[in-house]
């Protein structure tokens, strides 16, 4: 009953703090948001998928924005209740909050001991932490991309602990709606399957696929048909990935005169095909600059000093206050669930390892494209389970079981982890220091 009480608290603080954050600061949709609430509007007003429905589909830039996912979930919305954004908030607010709720229940599946207050901490690491929080108050995919690829992670505890045709259906569903929502869960997909397969469960391994086929198929099927050439769900990935590879790029989504000058010209159809052709070009030409892109974009993803605090909703109090709580929050997390993870690696329990690896997808998925700190939050949830479990371990062997000689080590896996991120920080201050000047306002 004590452990219910304190979810509760810690799920219904959450809430209400998403809820008036949102209606706080009321923050007015621009660029991609303004986008995808326009793509929402035809879609009600029956103009179709496009965001000007004075030009043609071929013409329109709606192609080249992340989704559809998302876009038909504002659509939804739109269509229920009307064309308020108040609404859109409060069910991100509860999506957030679910989220934090799964990551409860997948803590207590997986730890035999000491589960509940794992998950409790886990919980509240997650929906206290601004950078995520934040993003419940915005028409941006991420609020229902990390509530699918959490959801994705639930099925998945439940379907290694009993691989049955329903688990295999909910599993493949969740995903499948997830990558619909941002392609880059794609990476999630393959670690269920080789998964599946590597377990010999060839028939959950077909439904998985049969799921994905099933829900992001018909999109495909329409971009052909529109676009007479394949493309799975968005055609924003050629741009970007050519973005964060050149010899001018940095790393971020920081396009260059050229690039900028071909997509006004050409549109984003033409960019996605474009960026894929030059960043083979690059690599093969210049692979020595392509790899220290690659170890760049490494260092910064993992750089606490990339808080989540430069949208323009913010000034003043709110904004060094989001500043100090997204770097502080970030910090925790990166030492905690790295500290975590190492301490789980030799565990006897499998599960953690195919875990850890879901975790390491989230970077994997973004570094050879782009990274922008808002695109590495896929990594948050589980590192917040790894990290609530490495905090548990230091106070059971502190108070509930002393131990001198396991407190040590464990104390050890933390600061060598706080270590690493520490001196890739400041690796990343020094090289950015401008950039970073400008984050921390």
């Amino acid at each position: 009953m004590k452990t219910k009480r304190t979810i509760a608290i810690i799920l219904l603080a959450g809430l209400v703090l998403a809820i008036c954050y949102s209606l706080y600061f009321r923050i007015t949709p621009t660029v991609d948001a303004d986008a995808y609430d326009a793509i929402a509007t035809n879609l009600v007003n029956g103009n179709g998928y496009v965001e000007n429905a004075e030009l043609p589909v071929v013409e329109d830039s709606a192609i080249g924005r992340v989704g559809p996912g998302y876009q038909f979930f504002l659509f939804i919305i739109y269509k229920i209740f009307g064309h308020h954004f108040e609404i859109v908030w409060i069910i991100q607010a509860l999506l957030h909050t679910f989220s934090a709720g799964l990551l409860f229940l997948i803590s207590r599946k997986i730890f035999s001991e000491g589960g509940q207050w794992i998950g409790i901490a886990a919980a509240a690491l997650y929906v206290f932490f601004i950078d995520v929080l934040q993003m419940s108050a915005m028409i941006m995919t991420e609020s229902l991309f990390l509530f699918l690829s959490v959801l994705s992670i639930y099925f998945f505890v439940n379907f290694f602990q009993n691989a049955t045709t329903k688990n295999s259906i909910y599993l493949g569903l969740s995903i499948a709606l997830c990558i619909l929502t941002r392609p880059t869960a794609l990476l999630l997909l393959g670690v269920f399957v080789v998964f599946a397969i590597s377990k010999r469960y060839f028939l959950q391994a077909v439904i998985l696929v049969a799921c994905f086929v099933a829900v992001v198929g018909p999109w495909t099927l329409r971009n052909y048909l529109v676009f007479d050439r394949f493309i799975m769900t968005t055609a924003a990935g050629g741009y970007d990935i050519w973005v964060g590879n050149n010899l001018e790029a940095n790393g971020e989504l920081d396009p260059s005169p050229q690039i900028t000058a071909y997509l006004e010209k050409y549109g984003v159809e033409s960019a996605d095909e474009e960026g894929i052709k030059k960043v083979k070009e690059f690599a093969l030409n210049h692979p020595v600059q392509f790899i220290k892109l690659q170890l760049i974009k490494t260092s910064i993803y993992f750089s606490f000093a990339r808080p989540s605090a430069f949208w323009f909703h913010l000034s003043g109090a709110s904004k060094m206050l989001t500043i100090v709580a997204s770097s502080l929050f970030s910090f925790i997390v990166f030492i905690f669930g790295f500290a975590g993870i190492w301490l789980l690696w030799k565990s006897k329990e499998k599960i953690y390892r195919w875990l850890l690896l879901l975790t390491l997808t989230a970077p994997a998925a973004v570094i050879p494209i782009i990274v922008e700190t808002r695109y590495r939050f896929p990594i948050y949830p589980l590192l917040s389970v790894f990290g609530a479990y490495a905090m548990y371990e230091i106070y059971k062997n502190w108070k509930l079981n002393p131990d001198k000689d396991a407190l040590y080590l464990k104390i050890k896996a933390v600061a060598v982890s706080a270590l690493i991120i520490i001196g890739n920080t400041a690796f990343d201050v020094w090289r950015n220091i401008e950039v970073v000047k400008d984050k921390l306002g």
